[in-house]
């Protein structure tokens, strides 16, 4: 009875996901655990297979997915670990939209992790480069954001292109003068 239910459940994860349904409703509109979905994977004939194919992945790129985030989302380190071309990785990029999705998982959760070690930095070790890398990340709207200031005057040359040098530095030799520089 309790393998028939199993089953029972197992299909009914499997049609969810193909349906397009996110894994975290899925579980929690059946009472699943991550767990329990590992578990079936390692352990239910054909349910890592049918799992892959219900979410879009193939095996490779979800070893592919595992090791970005091992390897602190260095792409070379993770191409090497699972044996594939770093060309690869590009054609899963711009093909799969599940596979962008979750690399983006492991991209976010990495700005978390580091958010929060600025964040220790910041409050309990009052650490005050923190505050600098704070202050001009997230309070750009309190006058903390770095001042860029553009210098580059652009200048048509159209204008010497029939003058000697001669008479460009007398040209400039006045406006000089006109601006008390000289």
């Amino acid at each position: 009875m309790k393998q028939k239910r199993q089953k029972t459940e197992h299909k009914k994860v499997i049609s969810a996901l193909k349906e397009g349904t996110p894994l975290d409703t899925v579980l929690l509109d059946n009472g699943i655990l991550v767990t329990t979905i590992k578990e079936w994977r390692k352990d239910v004939k054909d349910f890592d297979k049918e799992y892959l194919e219900a979410i879009g992945l193939t095996a490779k790129q979800e070893q592919f997915i595992e090791q970005f985030g091992k390897k602190m989302l260095n792409v070379a380190a993770a191409c090497a670990a699972v044996g594939i071309h770093r060309s690869t990785y590009y054609i899963w990029l711009d093909t799969s939209d599940t596979f962008k999705e979750h690399l983006n998982m492991h991209v976010e959760k990495l700005k978390d992790d580091a958010e929060s070690i600025l964040y220790q930095k910041l409050f309990v070790e009052k650490d005050l480069g923190a505050f600098d890398r704070f202050a001009k990340s997230k309070m750009r709207d309190r006058g903390y954001a770095e001042q860029v200031t553009n210098t580059n005057i652009n200048v048509s040359t159209d204008m010497y292109s029939g003058k000697s040098l001669k008479e460009i530095d007398e040209e400039i030799e006045e406006l000089q003068k006109q601006l008390g520089t000289k």
